[in-house]
């Protein structure tokens, strides 16, 4: 028990020291190794560890985890793990690695679901050339044939829908193997995705009428619309969204609505005691004012200097 504990702690360093060269490599090559991390004791610690499989000392561990922090941060959305499943040396080798088979397996269900939307096309149109034939020559099969015709229709727009989150995936998944950020943990992800793609397709069926719609001057068919419901869930979204605007009044106004009113009622109230309040200081100013402006004046018994002969003047 006592080696199985030794053993699990040192097997975890091992692993961790693998990660930081991995990382270490990948920020040479790129450029942007930090200058804290040096890659000559990382060496030394890799073939002390790894080659010789000594122990490393507390210091070592110490400095390694600070490594770690540091390039993860530097590289960061690039982690050890997205490193480690695109991690290749040649096109072979590239698709054995965890990204590679998860893009193999993209390849594969989108194949499935072009060859199940061409077979639905071709009932399709084979059943619509031949129905009036088979009426005349094989009345009893015509049952069965509409009844799969009904299927075919039904099911056409979520093989779309498919389609579309099988585009989206596989384009994501290359975007992720160029930048080297792939995680195989996201793989779980992709498959929801793939899920809500296909049921999207044939959701966003049940509200366009006569299975077309328009973009401007652009018509969507039914097809169209399942592939791009499947490729962007957020096309479903914003047409759910706009339904439920139109359908329900938007909650949040109904609570402002209120506020909205009580906020104008003060205010009116506001004004009405401002008004009364500067009446009521013009009406204690206006006596002061009249005062002001009325000067009294003595009346004069003094004639006028007009009215006082002019004695030079009568000489």
């Amino acid at each position: 028990m006592e080696s199985q504990d030794q053993s699990r702690p040192q097997g975890q360093l091992r692993g961790m020291l693998r990660n930081v060269m991995r990382l270490a490599e990948f920020a040479v090559e790129k450029g942007v190794l930090p200058k804290q991390v040096e890659l000559a004791e990382l060496y030394v610690m890799w073939g002390k560890k790894i080659d010789r499989n000594e122990d490393l000392s507390s210091l070592e561990v110490s400095k390694l985890g600070e490594y770690n922090r540091l390039l993860e941060v530097s590289l960061s959305p690039v982690t050890a793990v997205s490193l480690a499943a695109t991690e290749c040396s040649g096109a072979d080798d590239c698709m054995k690695s965890e990204a590679g088979m998860h893009a193999r397996r993209m390849w594969k269900l989108a194949a499935f679901v072009l060859l199940m939307i061409l077979l639905i096309n071709l009932f399709k149109y084979t059943f619509e050339f031949m129905s009036v034939e088979w009426a005349t020559t094989w009345p009893e099969g015509l049952t069965f044939l509409s009844f799969g015709y009904w299927v075919s229709i039904t099911i056409a727009p979520f093989t779309y829908g498919a389609l579309g989150a099988v585009t989206h995936v596989l384009r994501l998944t290359e975007k992720r193997l160029k930048d080297r950020t792939f995680d195989p943990r996201r793989i779980t992800q992709h498959r929801n995705r793939l899920v809500l793609g296909t049921l999207s397709g044939g959701i966003i069926v049940m509200f366009v009428s006569s299975g077309a719609g328009e973009a401007g001057n652009v018509k969507l068919t039914a097809a169209a619309l399942g592939f791009l419901a499947g490729y962007s869930i957020d096309f479903l979204f914003s047409i759910l969204d706009r339904l439920l605007s139109a359908l329900m009044p938007d909650s949040s106004s109904l609570e402002e609505a209120p506020r909205n009113e009580n906020k104008q009622k003060m205010r009116h109230i506001e004004n009405e005691l401002e008004e009364i309040r500067l009446q009521g200081s013009k009406k204690t100013d206006s006596p002061k004012s009249e005062s002001a402006d009325i000067v009294p004046t003595k009346r004069s018994n003094s004639p006028k200097l007009s009215s006082i002969p002019n004695e030079d003047k009568a000489q």
